[in-house]
C-alpha cells in the first residue's frame, strides 16, 4: 500500500512538472523565463527521482525496463558527455548560460524525466491525467497569450517569455488536443471543446508571428493525413463519419490548405502585397526577408566550423565560439551574436557532431518506431500513433528553424516516455524490506547534494546579481551593488561569467542613455567593470565578447578620464580581430582607439577596410563621415553625406554621432539641422511621452544658442518646460543667460 500511494505521488509530481514549468513566470530576476523555470524542474525532478529510487527497490513493476526510446536517449546523453568533455569549454557545456539553460546537466534532468515517466505512469488513467495536465496548461497559457495579442501591438509571449519559444511549446500540444478530437468515435459535445482548443491554440500561434509554428504544423498535419489516408481502418467510424469518406473530407481540406499557403506566400513576396494584423510576419517566407537571409548565413557558418571537428562538434552549448570564428561580414545587418544556429541539423551537428545528431534523431525515429509497432499489436489506439508521429514530424520541422527549450522539451519527453511506457505488468505487492529504507536515505543525501549545487547555489547567486544591478539603476549606493556582485560571484558557479557581464553592460546600457553621476562614482564603476571583464577573460578566454566588452570599456574609459587607456582598447580589439576576423565592427573599434591616440591615418586605414568587407554597412559610412567632419576632410564627408542619406529610408540623417562631430568641429548650424531631425523622429515615435521628448529638445535649444539663433533658443526652451514642468528651475536658468 505505502509503494502504491507514493506512486500516485510520483504521477501527480510528475504532473505539476508540466505545470509548474510552462506557468512559473516572475519579474524578480534576470532571465526569468528559461533561468527560473529550468531551476524549477531541477529542483522539481530531483525530489522525483529520490521518490523513484525509494520505489524502484521496492517493486520490480517500478524499475526500469530497456526499449528502443531508452537506448536512443542513453546513446544521446553519452554521445553529449563526450562532446561536452572533448569541446572548447567544458564547463559552460555542462552548465550552459541563464538565457539558455540547456546544457548537460539539463538534459541529465530530462533523461530522469523521462525514466521516471516511464517506469511509473502505465495505467491509461495515468495517462489521462498527465495528457490534461499537459492540454490544460497550455490552454491557460494560450489564452494569456490571446489576451496579450488583442490588448497589445508587441508579439504575444505569454508565460514562457519569448514568441518563439511559446509558438514551439504550443505547436506539439495542436496535436494532443487532435488526438483527443480524433479518438470520439461519435460527434459529441466534447468535440466542441477540443475544436475551442484548437482554435485558441491556433490564434496564439498566430499572435507569435512565428513562421517556424507555421512550418511544424503543416508538417505535422500533412503526417497525420497521410498516415490517416494510408493506414485509417475504413470500417471505423471518426466523429460520426466512416472513415472512408472522412478520408476523402481531410484529403481536400489538406490539398485545399497547401493551395492557399502557397497562394499566400507567392502574393506576399509581391511588391506591395501586406498581409492584416498578426498574420503580416506569420506568413511572410520571402527569401529577401533579413532574418531568413540571417538564417542561411549562419547555416552556412556552422557547416564551415562543423567540418573541423565533424565527429563531436565543438561541445555543447558551444556554438558561440564557431560562430565568432567563422563570422563573415554580411551578417552585420542581421545579428552580432549567435549562440544558436536556429535549425537542429546544425546546432547538434556543430556543437556535438554527426555522433551527437545522428543519437538526437533516433530518439525520434525510435519513439515513431514503437508508436507504430504498439498500434500493430493493438496496444496504442490509431488515432493515438498518428498523432505521436504528428508530434515528433511538427517538433522536428519547427525546430529547422528554431530550438529546444525547457517548455517545448517537456512536451516531447512526455511523447518519447509514452511510447516508452510498458503495457500488461503484474504488479507485485511483496514488501522489498530493509533496503527501502536504506535506499530511501541514500536518495535523500544524494538528491539533497545535487538540490543545492544545480539549484539552490545558481539560485542565491542570480539573486545577489538582480539585486546588485537593482542598486546601481535605482542609486543605491556603488559599493553596496559592488558587494551584491561579488557575493554572486562568490557561489563560484559556472554563472558567474553572467554576473560579471551585468556589471559592464550596466555601463554600456547607462552611457548610451546618457545618464548622470559624479565621475568618480562612474570612473569607479567602470574600473570594476573592466576587473570582471579580465576575469571572464581568464575564464572563457576563448570567448571573444569579453575581450570586445573589455576593449570597449577601456575606450569609454580613454574617452572620459584618461587617453591613455586608448592603447589597452587597441591592444584588446587586435586580440579580438584576431579571434574573430570577419568582424567589421572590430575595424571600427580599432579606428576610434587610433583616433584617440592621434593617428587619423590609420584611423582611416581601419574604416576603409571594414568597408571594403562589407560595402553597404551602414555604421562604417557613418564612423568615415563622423572622421571627415572632424578632420575637415570635406570630399569624403560629402562622399559620405550622400551615401547615408541615400541609405536612410526617411532621406534625413538624425544620427547624434555625426550631431556631436559636428559640435566638436564647432559647425554649430549643420549640428543643428541634424538635432531638428532627430526632435522631429522622437515627436512621431514617443508621442505619448513627453517628458522624454523633452531630453531632446533641451539639446535643441542649446544648439539654438550656440548656433546664434537666440529667439527659436528661447522658443524652444518653453517647449521643453511645456513638456516637462519639472525641468523649470533648468529651463529659467537657461532663459537667464540667453541675451
Amino acid at each position: 500500500m505505502m509503494a502504491d500511494r507514493l506512486s500516485s505521488y510520483v504521477t501527480w509530481g510528475i504532473a505539476l512538472v508540466l505545470v509548474a514549468v510552462p506557468l512559473v513566470f516572475w519579474h524578480g530576476v534576470f532571465f526569468p523565463h528559461t533561468f527560473i523555470k529550468t531551476i524549477v524542474f531541477y529542483v522539481l525532478m530531483e525530489l522525483l527521482f529520490a521518490m523513484w529510487i525509494v520505489l524502484a527497490v521496492a517493486r520490480q513493476e517500478y524499475r526500469p525496463r530497456f526499449s528502443a526510446v531508452m537506448g536512443a536517449f542513453l546513446l544521446f546523453l553519452v554521445c553529449m558527455g563526450i562532446a561536452s568533455y572533448s569541446g572548447i569549454n567544458d564547463s559552460k557545456s555542462v552548465w550552459s548560460e541563464y538565457e539558455r539553460m540547456m546544457g548537460f546537466i539539463t538534459w541529465l534532468h530530462a533523461g530522469v524525466f523521462f525514466l521516471v515517466l516511464s517506469s511509473i505512469v502505465q495505467k491509461d488513467a495515468q495517462w489521462r491525467m498527465i495528457w490534461r495536465a499537459v492540454i490544460g496548461t497550455a490552454v491557460a497559457v494560450a489564452g494569456f497569450a490571446v489576451w496579450q495579442g488583442f490588448t497589445t501591438s508587441d508579439l504575444s509571449i505569454s508565460t514562457i517569455g519569448n514568441a518563439a519559444y511559446l509558438s514551439s511549446y504550443l505547436v506539439p500540444i495542436f496535436f494532443l488536443a487532435c488526438m483527443y478530437l480524433l479518438r470520439e468515435e461519435q460527434f459529441t459535445k466534447r468535440v466542441w471543446l477540443y475544436v475551442g482548443f484548437l482554435l485558441l491554440f491556433l490564434l496564439a500561434i498566430a499572435f507569435t508571428q512565428a513562421r517556424a509554428g507555421v512550418v511544424g504544423l503543416l508538417v505535422g498535419g500533412g503526417i497525420g493525413v497521410l498516415l490517416f489516408i494510408c493506414f485509417g481502418n475504413p470500417q471505423e467510424r471518426t466523429l460520426g463519419l466512416p472513415n472512408n469518406t472522412l478520408k476523402k473530407y481531410m484529403g481536400a481540406v489538406a490539398l485545399c490548405i497547401l493551395m492557399v499557403f502557397g497562394m499566400v506566400v507567392f502574393l506576399f513576396s509581391a511588391d506591395g502585397y501586406q498581409l492584416p494584423g498578426p498574420f503580416a510576419g506569420l506568413l511572410d517566407f520571402s527569401l529577401e526577408n533579413r532574418t531568413t537571409a540571417g538564417r542561411f548565413l549562419v547555416w552556412s557558418i556552422a557547416w564551415e566550423g562543423w567540418k573541423e571537428r565533424f565527429l563531436f562538434g565543438w561541445g555543447p552549448e558551444q556554438f558561440s565560439i564557431l560562430f565568432n570564428a567563422y563570422y563573415k561580414p554580411e551578417l552585420y545587418a542581421v545579428e552580432p551574436w549567435f549562440d544558436r544556429a536556429h535549425n537542429f541539423i546544425f546546432d547538434y551537428g556543430s556543437t556535438m557532431g554527426i555522433a551527437g545528431l545522428i543519437a538526437y534523431v533516433s530518439m525520434f525515429g525510435a519513439a515513431c518506431y514503437m508508436a507504430i509497432d504498439k498500434w500493430r499489436r493493438r496496444v496504442m489506439p490509431f488515432w493515438y500513433m498518428v498523432m505521436v508521429c504528428s508530434i515528433i514530424g511538427a517538433h522536428l520541422a519547427q525546430n529547422l528553424f528554431t530550438f529546444d527549450t525547457i517548455s517545448s522539451l517537456l512536451v516531447v519527453l512526455v511523447v518519447l516516455g509514452f511510447t516508452s511506457s510498458r503495457e500488461g505488468i503484474q504488479h507485485d505487492t511483496r514488501a522489498a524490506g530493509r533496503g527501502v529504507f536504506v535506499a530511501g536515505v541514500v536518495a535523500v543525501l544524494v538528491m539533497g547534494t545535487a538540490g543545492y549545487v544545480t539549484a539552490a547555489r545558481p539560485f542565491l547567486a542570480n539573486a545577489s546579481a538582480h539585486r546588485g544591478w537593482e542598486l546601481l539603476r535605482t542609486g543605491g549606493g556603488d559599493e553596496a551593488a559592488i558587494a551584491e556582485f561579488e557575493k554572486s560571484i562568490s557561489y563560484d558557479t559556472h554563472y558567474s561569467v553572467d554576473a560579471r557581464r551585468f556589471v559592464a553592460e550596466y555601463v554600456f546600457e547607462f552611457l548610451k542613455q546618457d545618464g548622470k553621476r559624479p565621475d568618480e562614482s562612474l570612473a569607479r564603476l567602470m574600473r570594476y567593470a573592466i576587473e570582471q571583464m579580465t576575469e571572464s577573460m581568464a575564464t572563457e578566454p576563448e570567448n571573444v565578447k569579453w575581450v570586445m566588452y573589455r576593449g570597449e570599456l577601456h575606450s569609454l574609459f580613454a574617452q572620459k578620464f584618461d587617453v591613455s587607456f586608448a592603447k589597452k582598447a587597441e591592444e584588446d580589439f587586435t586580440r579580438a580581430r584576431d579571434m574573430s576576423p570577419g568582424r567589421p565592427q572590430i575595424y571600427l573599434e580599432l579606428a576610434q582607439a587610433r583616433k584617440m591616440q592621434g593617428d587619423t591615418a590609420k584611423a582611416w586605414e581601419y574604416i576603409d577596410y571594414a568597408i571594403r568587407m562589407a560595402p553597404n554597412f551602414y555604421f562604417g559610412h557613418l564612423n568615415a563621415l563622423v572622421l571627415a567632419i572632424e578632420t575637415g576632410n570635406t570630399f569624403r564627408e560629402t562622399e559620405e553625406y550622400t551615401w547615408l542619406e541615400n541609405t536612410d529610408a526617411t532621406g534625413t540623417l538624425r544620427d547624434e554621432a555625426i550631431r556631436d562631430a559636428y559640435v566638436k568641429a564647432r559647425r554649430y548650424q549643420d549640428a543643428v539641422i541634424i538635432q531638428e531631425n532627430v526632435v522631429h523622429f522622437i515627436d512621431k515615435e514617443y508621442a505619448s511621452s513627453p517628458s522624454y521628448r523633452a531630453i531632446f529638445y533641451a539639446h535643441l535649444a542649446a544648439l539654438y544658442q550656440y548656433a546664434g539663433d537666440i529667439e527659436r533658443a528661447r522658443m524652444t526652451a518653453y517647449k521643453v518646460l511645456e513638456l516637462d514642468p519639472k525641468k523649470k528651475d533648468e529651463v529659467e536658468a537657461f532663459l537667464s543667460i540667453l541675451p
